[in-house]
């Protein structure tokens, strides 16, 4: 085999698995995009055509896939997928439509119907709010990982982001999240608080200091956010709730389904982690 086959084949190889590991289908519309590419005798002439042409072909027909074949699928296996935009007729909307386009924003029906009745809820008793959401799960295989999440493999976890003000008018922001991609944008201890793992590495745990604004323009909104934890924990449907302990402790929600994801985990103080009890009461 030659030089120039085996780098195509090692570069190939990693995109595979780099899509795979994003977004669970990427890699096998890669092998589809590489399969039809391999047939036209245009870019049998060049590797590096057939590499090019091929990223070409696949970024046309994933959209397709994600937009028109995975969905209709995924139901057939008791996945739907959280809103990819804001309507109007919607109480959650998503803090990125990347969620739409990783596909990782599919969970099963009857936890997708919780965060419609926790949207509603929040609609009702705070007006103008909506939820907003952020990963969810892959639309298809059972355990299959989704990182850097330690527990989306099933489709019965997801993550909310939390309610916020404007930090200067103390005004409600009525939903979405002060990062692009939804995560990262951390809370901070007040004085007093302590967060956990303080000055302890763990290969997830990581503080992003260059991500975080000098000053922050949003600011969580206690009220909102433990009026949504309130609701979660004493619904029978939930069974564990992660967010920082200093967090839960200011918000009054401490203890019970509310726990620490422990150190080995993501931050928590930038959104909430739900999960659904495997079998409903």
């Amino acid at each position: 085999m030659s030089t120039g086959r085996i780098c195509s084949v090692i570069a190939g190889s990693i995109l595979f698995l780099l899509l795979t590991v994003l977004t669970e289908i990427g890699g096998a519309v890669w092998l589809v995009s590489h399969f039809l590419v391999g047939r036209w005798p245009f870019c049998r002439q060049s590797l590096l055509r057939q590499f090019l042409v091929g990223l070409a072909v696949a970024l046309v027909l994933y959209p397709f896939f994600i937009f028109v074949i995975v969905p209709p699928l995924a139901a057939a296996l008791s996945r739907t997928r959280l809103p990819c935009a804001a309507t109007v007729d919607e109480t959650i909307m998503p803090a990125t439509p990347l969620t739409c386009l990783l596909n990782r924003g599919y969970l099963r029906p009857e936890l997708r119907s919780l965060l419609d009745q926790l949207g509603t809820e929040m609609a009702r008793r705070f007006p103008g709010s909506r939820m907003t959401t952020l990963e969810a799960g892959f639309p298809f295989i059972d355990g299959f990982p989704m990182l850097p999440h330690l527990s989306h493999r099933d489709g019965r976890k997801v993550d909310i982001a939390f309610f916020y003000l404007d930090s200067e008018t103390r005004m409600p922001i009525a939903s979405g999240s002060p990062s692009p991609l939804g995560y990262f944008r951390y809370e901070h201890p007040k004085a007093g608080e302590m967060l956990s793992c303080f000055g302890r590495w763990t290969p997830l745990r990581w503080d992003f200091a260059w991500f975080q604004p000098e000053r922050p323009a949003w600011v969580i909104d206690e009220g909102r956010t433990a009026a949504t934890l309130d609701w979660l924990k004493n619904n029978p449907r939930v069974s564990r709730i992660f967010i920082e302990p200093y967090l839960a402790r200011r918000l009054g929600e401490n203890g019970g389904k509310v726990r620490f994801q422990g150190c080995f985990a993501a931050r928590h103080d930038d959104h909430i982690h739900i999960e659904m009890a495997s079998k409903l009461p």
